[in-house]
Parts: C-alpha cells; sequence; structure tokens
C-alpha cells in the first residue's frame, strides 16, 4: 500500500539534494517538455507535483500561457516559486480544489507512480479540462528500481498497458510511449544513497536488518557488470487529448 505520509517526509528530506541527484527525473521533464512542442500556447495550466520547479522552469522558458498554477503536496515546495511568473498552491493532485472545465493543459512529471488511484484521477482531471484540453504526464514502470525492491508487488508502478487502459472515454492518444535507463554506482550503499537523496524511495521499506542489508548486498553484487552496480527506471510518458 501507497503510504502518502511516509513519501512527503522522504520528499521532504531530499528537497535540497533533489535537482542535482535526479538525472533520470530531469531527463523525464525534458521528454515531457518536447512531447508538448505541437503547441507554443497552453492558455490556462495546472502542475500536479511540481516540487522543486524543475519543469516549471523548463515550461515558462519555452511556451505562453496566460496562467499557471503549480501544487504540491508539500508546502515547503513554495519557497522555489517565489520569483516566478506562477501560482503556487498546496494541494494533494488526487484531492485538487478545482471544480468546471478550466485549463487547457494539466501537466505532471514524475508524480502519478505515488497515486492511489490513478483511475479515479484521470476521471477528475478529465473533467477540469476544456474541450481539446491535454493531459500530459510522465510516470514510472514496474521495471524502476527493480535491483533495489523487495517486493515485486508496488501498486504505484503501472506498466504501460495498464496506465493506457485506465484512460476514461473521451480521451484520444496523441503520444504514448515507455523507454528504460540505467545509472551504474560503485557500491551497493552508494545506489541506496541516490534514492535517498531524490526521494525516490517513496514509500518502499526501507529499515532492513543487518542480515537482510548484507543478504540484499550480495545479491545486488551479482548483478557488477564493467560500467559498475545498475538500478533501472523506467519513464513512461503519455499525451492525451479531450475530445
Amino acid at each position: 500500500m501507497i503510504e502518502k505520509a511516509l513519501i512527503k517526509r522522504r520528499f521532504l528530506r531530499a528537497l535540497p539534494s533533489y535537482e542535482k541527484k535526479a538525472f533520470v527525473q530531469k531527463e523525464m521533464a525534458y521528454v515531457l517538455i518536447e512531447a508538448l512542442s505541437f503547441k507554443n500556447f497552453y492558455s490556462s495550466v495546472l502542475e500536479i507535483g511540481a516540487g522543486t520547479g524543475l519543469f516549471t522552469r523548463l515550461f515558462i522558458n519555452e511556451y505562453d500561457f496566460d496562467f499557471y498554477i503549480a501544487t504540491d503536496i508539500l508546502d515547503s515546495c513554495a519557497f522555489f516559486f517565489h520569483k516566478l511568473p506562477v501560482y503556487f498552491l498546496v494541494a494533494d493532485g488526487e484531492a485538487l480544489p478545482f471544480k468546471g472545465e478550466i485549463f487547457s493543459l494539466i501537466v505532471s512529471n514524475a508524480t502519478f507512480q505515488w497515486f492511489l488511484n490513478l483511475k479515479k484521477t484521470f476521471l477528475t482531471l478529465k473533467k477540469l479540462l476544456i474541450p481539446g484540453g491535454i493531459l500530459a504526464f510522465t510516470s514510472l514502470g514496474p521495471e524502476t528500481m527493480k535491483e533495489i525492491r523487495q517486493t515485486n508487488n508496488l501498486p504505484g508502478l503501472l506498466s504501460f498497458d495498464e496506465i493506457l487502459a485506465l484512460r476514461p472515454p473521451g480521451f484520444e492518444i496523441l503520444k504514448a510511449y515507455s523507454f528504460k535507463r540505467v545509472l551504474y554506482f560503485k557500491t551497493p550503499l552508494e545506489a541506496l544513497a541516490y534514492i535517498r537523496e531524490t526521494g525516490s524511495m517513496g514509500s518502499i521499506r526501507s529499515r532492513w536488518s543487518l542480515r537482510e542489508f548484507k543478504l540484499w548486498s550480495r545479491k545486488y553484487e551479482t548483478l557488477r557488470n564493467k560500467k559498475g552496480l545498475p538500478l533501472t527506471f523506467e519513464p513512461i510518458l503519455m499525451i492525451w487529448r479531450k475530445k
């Protein structure tokens, strides 16, 4: 079960180091920016899970808009938006305080994998889009951090096909694809430090006994190659348009 309170604590701890360390999430932001380039103006924008403003800054440098609301579940993220021409709102992306067809673009980078009920979220977001409005997002698939996890059954890491199956009627697919990125580390502890410094552990159990850690380390070492110890990420991108 995804524990949002734990996710909040881990991302709060990771905020100072996030942008220096989150290489994959940064690439996902650039990919999402490029995927939106079929237009150069989005009148009303809602960003979910804005975090440190990594995607936000890229967007406002590339596209024109009338107004932009950036939301995040952490109130500490407000600090990163003081000098940006956007409104920042503390809000859970699964409990947004909006009603009616408001936005021409709803966008989210590397956030939906932390949601409890993505099907319900998609239905809600569709209602907030104007006709012709765009829902654009990246998420992470089930191959993500497979080398670290102690279980293969993490509810938030939905596959490409599972996410597509949740698409509500009335959304047409403009773009949809997935890819993989592998990072390499010198030691098991370095890999764990990376995950901690980016908040990527989310609600995955991290309290291991010394015996469990040693067993996992030995198992992880069997994956070592010339580049080091691998850590896999599986980004998924979707661009849907409301008919």
